[in-house]
């Protein structure tokens, strides 16, 4: 293994919190996204009054936040992939050049 290749090694070590972050912020984009969607079908439909109900409303809501929350945790659309992958490599690269430009430590 070369030098190059066991400093990328440690930089997505040292990453890896920071790839964690930025992984639980697109997954509740995407789940915002999804959510928004399934509000604007909703409104697509005939309301009925079967089912009315006092805070029919908040639980609507709250299936709306589940389903959207488990649809971007399983892949979803694939914004929140994709947003993962297009910032993932910029985060390496900052990370990659804090490391190059650290001073360097002599093994004695």
């Amino acid at each position: 293994m070369t030098i190059t290749n066991l400093s990328s090694v440690g930089a997505v070590a040292q990453a890896a919190p920071k790839l964690a972050e930025l992984k639980k912020a697109t997954q509740q984009f995407e789940s915002m996204f999804i959510k928004d969607m399934l509000k604007s079908m909703r409104k697509g439909f005939k309301e009925t009054h079967f089912g009315e109900v006092p805070g029919r409303e908040m639980y609507r809501d709250m299936l709306d936040d589940e389903m959207a929350s488990k649809a971007a945790e399983t892949g979803g659309v694939g914004i929140g992939q994709y947003l993962f992958d297009s910032t993932k490599n910029e985060i390496l690269r900052q990370v990659t050049a804090t490391q190059n430009s650290a001073p360097k430590r002599e093994n004695r």
